[in-house]
């Protein structure tokens, strides 16, 4: 586990994308799968990271595209939060990282 210097939890992340221009203070939740279909996505957001969202924390990383884009989609759908729904794609050696937060 890190937390750096403002608060924000980073844990896996490398420290090119730790030291870009993320917001402060965020507290990340980092999901490593991957799924085939958009459907299974959906599926895992809504078992797992979307009622950790607002709570637990209130940003997130994944290396999968179609886990930030499902949990976009029942965060705008069912308006959880009043602050807006912010997403950034960071390329790092090849690797893509999606990030998504709550921008209170």
């Amino acid at each position: 586990m890190y937390y750096d210097d403002d608060g924000s939890y980073l844990e896996a992340l490398p420290d090119k994308l730790k030291n870009s221009k993320l917001p402060k203070g965020i507290t990340w939740f980092e999901d490593h799968v991957h799924f085939d279909t958009l459907r299974e996505a959906s599926e895992w957001v809504l078992s797992d990271s979307y009622n950790k969202i607002g709570h637990d924390y209130n940003g997130y990383i994944s290396t999968d595209p179609k886990l930030v884009h499902a949990l976009v989609y029942e965060l705008v759908r069912h308006r959880r939060y009043e602050g807006k729904v912010r997403v950034w794609e960071y390329g790092l050696n090849g690797k893509y990282y999606h990030l998504l937060w709550i921008e209170q």
